[in-house]
């Protein structure tokens, strides 16, 4: 989704705790098992590629530590195959690595961690299913693992580029606008394929999954799946209070994510019962944990449960948007509502 906001409130919201520390007040923090720190990101995919270093230096100015970046997978592969093309191979004739490994380096050199995002379009090669319309397609997903493979490592550190060790499987999988048909058993097995793939290559490797839109939608133009069915149906967990299993069949991943956008405030909950804005991550949570005592989520690292993307929009620029000063006061109200839901890392969009 694409919400736009101005960075100060941003700087505010993020950097309050230090300027309190720096006055000399007194700042107790607080951590426990079940809700770990958290650590912000921004993500803007117009500002940090190319050319970024502002962008990315106002980003580490506002206390982000991570940067969520889209990449199109289609950006850095030949559209036709190339005669001998190793596809999990990132040194094969076909793949063009400089502006990302341009934008990564930028990014790590401002102290910022990178999360790369593989979103659409793939090479025309790729599809499964082709785009038609407002419909993005789907994705061969033996084609995705072998271009994961290339991908991680390319950045494993070992060569000229820089290391990157997390990486996110599409954008709103559940909006047809990005995946279609939708269909969570598909991109259940994109997510296996990626994770096979990337930590294959180092098992320390982060496999983001999730990144879901916050609400169903069954609009002529685009139609979205709402977010709990659509992770239900994922994760082969039942509906209910005593969450059981409905296959077999387990997803290897090692953080949920989420884009919790919300109509009101930093409380605020969504009106239909499966869809899930900022009030409603407790449930999107329990999901997940039901999901991981059921053994259907499979990691070697603790499961973490991230936000990928959240924002209002403000009033200027837009006439309906909410104030900045309240939109300010709404910031950090929803990044301790994150915290509170179990969220150890809260990405804002946009810069």
């Amino acid at each position: 989704m694409l919400r736009g906001v101005v960075i100060t409130t941003v700087v505010v919201a993020l950097v309050g705790v230090a300027a309190t520390a720096a006055s000399g007040q007194s700042v107790r923090t607080y951590a426990t098992k079940s809700t770990p720190p958290l650590r912000t990101a921004l993500f803007d995919p117009y500002s940090f590629v190319g050319n970024s270093d502002t962008a990315d230096a106002m980003a580490h100015a506002a206390g982000a530590s991570y940067v969520r970046l889209p990449l199109h997978w289609g950006s850095v592969v030949s559209a036709t195959r190339p005669s001998g093309f190793v596809a999990t191979d990132p040194a094969s004739p076909g793949y063009s690595w400089t502006d990302l490994d341009n934008t990564v380096t930028a990014a790590e050199a401002a102290g910022l961690t990178p999360i790369l995002d593989i979103v659409a379009p793939p090479p025309k090669w790729a599809f499964a299913v082709k785009p038609r319309g407002n419909k993005a397609g789907t994705p061969q997903v033996s084609a995705l693992g072998q271009f994961a493979k290339a991908l991680a490592a390319h950045y494993d550190g070992k060569g000229g580029a820089a290391a990157v060790h997390t990486f996110e499987v599409w954008n709103e999988p559940n909006l047809t606008l990005q995946l279609s048909p939708v269909e969570p058993a598909v991109y259940r097995s994109m997510v296996n394929a990626m994770a096979a793939a990337v930590h294959a290559v180092d098992p320390r490797n982060l496999v983001v999954a999730g990144g879901l839109d916050p609400f169903e939608n069954q609009a002529p133009r685009f139609v979205a799946q709402a977010p709990l069915a659509f992770m239900r149906a994922m994760l082969c967990v039942s509906k209910g209070a005593h969450p059981h299993a409905t296959c077999k069949t387990t997803v290897h991943f090692d953080v949920w994510s989420h884009h919790p956008y919300t109509f009101n405030g930093p409380f605020g909950h969504a009106r239909r019962t499966d869809d899930v804005s900022l009030g409603d991550l407790p449930k999107m949570r329990a999901l997940l944990q039901a999901a991981v005592k059921l053994h259907h989520v499979v990691s070697s690292h603790p499961v973490q449960f991230w936000v990928t993307e959240f924002s209002w929009d403000t009033n200027p620029p837009r006439p309906h948007g909410v104030p900045l000063t309240l939109q300010g006061r709404w910031t950090a109200e929803s990044l301790y509502q994150m915290w509170r839901s179990g969220v150890s890392l809260a990405t804002w969009f946009q810069l």
